[in-house]
């Protein structure tokens, strides 16, 4: 039985870090998505009076 708790430990530890892991994976998205569309938005500024604004 001292092995199934021990597993149990670890099951219980990587579950955790799998969420910690998952949310992170989230956030790194959102901002990713956030820095994309400003970066599109930007190069839609350059389009629009047809020379770079840098």
């Amino acid at each position: 039985m001292e092995l199934v708790s021990q597993n149990n430990a670890h099951d219980q530890e990587f579950k955790a870090r799998n969420q910690e892991i998952e949310k992170l994976t989230q956030e790194i998205e959102h901002f990713y998505g956030a820095f994309k569309r400003k970066k599109s938005i930007k190069s839609k500024e350059i389009n629009k009076d047809g020379r770079g604004k840098y």
